[in-house]
């Protein structure tokens, strides 16, 4: 390999996986023999199936990480994008197998400018985050989400790539990638009415915020997906309901936003409801947190 060894070693400071999965074949990455003196190769990759660099067209992923970064709203398609579409919602095609935006919870991500600050809640012993945005696939980690207490169930972290194991209720896929991870309730073997709480870390930022996630709720027997602000501090918890939505909403995925103000530490809940049947399966995924409110 020829002079230019920096270009491959970053420090921790400067970059972000926006908790999006390594992408080989990215429109920025590398050929396999950048800087090689001798024809060889310079970088392999550990899966033998995957190609190292892209020749033209930027894939889902670096469509995905452009529009989270700069705040931009569009939905990932199957196919390669060759040219900037701006906010235009895109629809899928299912080109090979990619398409668009899945066992228990969400990391809080950061853009690389914002610092990230984490220290330990006195009276909840939960994660406290401070922030700008926090980004939420679910396709990495649980983003520090926890299950309540005192729930009757909770909630599950789907397998990568493969939807709910329910027959007609729940999403095939998550929304983020088409073949990455989302979180879910179960509502098979549970009692109706019974319900599981998800509880995002504690954010230290005050103010405007607009909260946005992805929401599927197929089935006849479906319940209810509410979400609620929960104000911590001076040992007390208040819980503010901020959104609801019951009963069947059609196999497909939805978006929700939500405006909301806070002038206290606090976190965001998602409580899954069980309906009348197993056939109640309900999924979050794509769960974006900015400070300010919503466009």
């Amino acid at each position: 390999m020829r002079s230019g060894n920096a270009n491959f070693k970053l420090s921790g400071k400067r970059y972000t996986t926006l908790g999006l999965p390594y992408d080989t074949q990215s429109v920025i990455h590398y050929g396999p023999r950048t800087a090689s003196i001798n024809g060889k190769k310079t970088i392999v990759s550990k899966d033998p199936t995957k190609k190292i660099g892209r020749s033209k067209g930027w894939t889902d992923l670096d469509v995905l990480k452009v529009n989270t970064l700069y705040k931009c709203d569009a939905t990932v398609t199957g196919e390669p994008i060759a040219k900037w579409q701006g906010t235009t919602e895109l629809t899928p095609t299912h080109a090979g197998k990619q398409t668009t935006p899945r066992d228990t919870m969400p990391t809080s991500v950061t853009m690389s400018t914002v610092p990230l600050e984490m220290t330990t809640d006195e009276t909840t012993t939960a994660t406290r985050v401070r922030a700008t945005r926090v980004v939420c696939t679910f396709d990495e980690d649980l983003c520090g989400f926890t299950e309540g207490t005192s729930d009757d169930f909770n909630w599950s972290w789907s397998q990568e790539g493969k939807g709910t194991p329910s027959r007609r209720t729940g999403p095939k896929s998550d929304h983020t990638i088409g073949h990455g991870r989302f979180l879910f309730i179960e509502a098979n073997k549970k009692a109706p009415g019974k319900k599981a709480h998800g509880l995002s870390p504690v954010y230290s930022t005050t103010g405007p915020h607009c909260l946005t996630f992805y929401y599927h709720m197929r089935g006849q027997g479906i319940g209810s997906l509410n979400v609620y602000l929960r104000t911590v501090g001076m040992g007390t918890n208040d819980d503010r309901k901020l959104w609801s939505l019951s009963g069947p909403q059609g196999n497909k995925w939805s978006k929700a936003g939500v405006t909301f103000n806070t002038a206290a530490n606090f976190q965001v809940i998602f409580e899954g409801v069980r309906g009348t049947s197993a056939q109640g399966d309900i999924a979050i995924d794509d769960m974006i947190l900015d400070t300010g409110p919503c466009a």
